[in-house]
């Protein structure tokens, strides 16, 4: 009991505040996270293990030393040390290493996998895990950290996405559309011929790929992948290239123009031959490049603040995430204070691009009528009303988004909000 960590201002704090609180610590005793007790014989408030009332552990920590001097499970291999591996730490919470998982289970191994990301990411990957039949360990999914920069280019947070590899998407694709199979020798680099029949000329500063699909019920669909000839390729000696990341694109895009009962989830999809992230090595998630280098564990930062009022051409900004969804996460080292972000070459780091319209919600918005299977709302479908309204051409639904003005910008949020109410 003299080990025990009271809290005095409890009842000052608001329900985010005990929460950041709680999340600096794990037990001193086990590792395992910790949880509020209250102490009935002076009803002060405190912080212990979250089987305390079984195991009688007290005491708090912000990071777990066993007496064995054993290192932490949930750590990554690293090169020179003696580190256990990801496997090891799932196998000894008896956890899978692949395979399918149920929603427990999947928060748990999301959490040894990305011990660093916030518990919204880390519940988002977990249900996909638990929905699709994914698994990190089998190079599924990846949650990956960008830098937010100010108008300065200074650091002031990150902001973790979620991607997912190629191989994923196909067999996500099986289950939610059917069997489908290649045409036309794709993917495959696009001739001359085909960059003037669909794009109108052939772009020489830039490599292009074509993936052509057709399912069971003879529907084809197709969708086009590009580079720019001069981008730097990480992961050559793994056999990565130019047209190899292009073709990835173009195959992502087809698998998503393909017609089925179902709309696939809206993510970035990467070459998982390359992506060594269970390793130490980083995916762009732009390009599919593999940065590598040491096997190190992401400094631990705050997410930017979001704003408490929806500006008329923003989105409203994502809730906190409630006290029982977060009391299902396991929170072994995770610590809220800002750290100094990792040199380039350990983490990639990637400047948030600008957008009149908030993205999550965007995406959260487009995603209920795309289940639904509104006509017109595919990413294509989406990219094209977009051109229409800007005039601009554009690739992606983001790019097509950052094009719009600020009077467009709200003018679309009405739009989908209209949509989807009467969907």
């Amino acid at each position: 009991m003299a080990n025990r960590y009271y809290v005095d201002n409890f009842k000052e704090l608001t329900e985010k505040e005990r929460n950041k609180l709680r999340q600096r610590f794990v037990c001193a005793e086990c590792g395992e996270w910790v949880n509020w007790w209250k102490d009935p014989k002076n009803d002060k408030v405190y912080l212990a293990c979250y089987r305390h009332d079984r195991n009688q552990h007290d005491g708090v920590a912000k990071e777990f030393i066993p007496p064995d001097d054993r290192k932490t499970l949930a750590r990554r291999e690293s090169m020179g040390t003696e580190i256990i591996s990801v496997n090891q730490a799932l196998a000894a919470r008896n956890l899978p290493t692949t395979g399918t998982m149920n929603e427990s289970q999947a928060l748990q191994v999301c959490r040894v996998y990305w011990p660093k990301a916030p518990d919204t990411n880390i519940e988002a990957a977990a249900y996909l895990c638990r929905d699709y039949g994914l698994h990190p360990g089998a190079n599924h999914i990846y949650l990956i950290p960008y830098a937010v920069k100010d108008q300065s280019g200074k650091v002031t947070g990150h902001r973790w996405e979620m991607i997912w590899s190629i191989a994923a998407k196909r067999l996500v694709t099986m289950r939610v559309k059917g069997q489908y199979s290649y045409i036309d020798d794709t993917p495959r680099k696009m001739s001359e011929a085909e960059e003037i029949k669909i794009l109108g000329a052939v772009d020489k500063s830039k490599v292009r790929a074509i993936t052509r699909l057709r399912n069971m019920q003879g529907m084809e669909a197709s969708g086009i992948g590009e580079i720019g000839a001069g981008a730097t390729v990480k992961g050559i000696d793994k056999g990565n290239s130019l047209l190899n990341m292009a073709m990835v694109r173009s195959e992502s895009r087809a698998l998503d123009r393909l017609p089925g009962d179902m709309s696939l989830p809206v993510m970035e999809a990467i070459d998982a031959t390359f992506a060594e992230t269970p390793d130490g090595h980083q995916v762009d998630k732009e390009t599919g490049e593999i940065v590598e280098g040491e096997a190190k564990l992401v400094a631990e930062v705050e997410e930017a603040p979001s704003p408490t009022e929806k500006p008329k051409a923003k989105a409203k900004p994502k809730q906190e995430p409630t006290a029982e969804a977060t009391e299902q996460v396991l929170h072994p080292e995770e610590q809220t204070e800002v750290e100094e972000a990792p040199p380039p070459e350990e983490m990639p780091l990637e400047e948030a691009p600008k957008s009149p319209i908030e993205m999550d919600w965007f995406q959260e918005q487009t995603g209920i009528l795309q289940g639904k299977k509104l006509e017109g709302w595919t990413n294509a479908g989406i990219v094209g009303k977009l051109q229409g309204i800007t005039g601009k051409n554009a690739k992606t639904v983001t790019e097509a988004v950052s094009y719009l003005n600020a009077e467009q910008a709200e003018e679309f949020v009405q739009l989908i909000t209209d949509t989807v109410e009467m969907a």
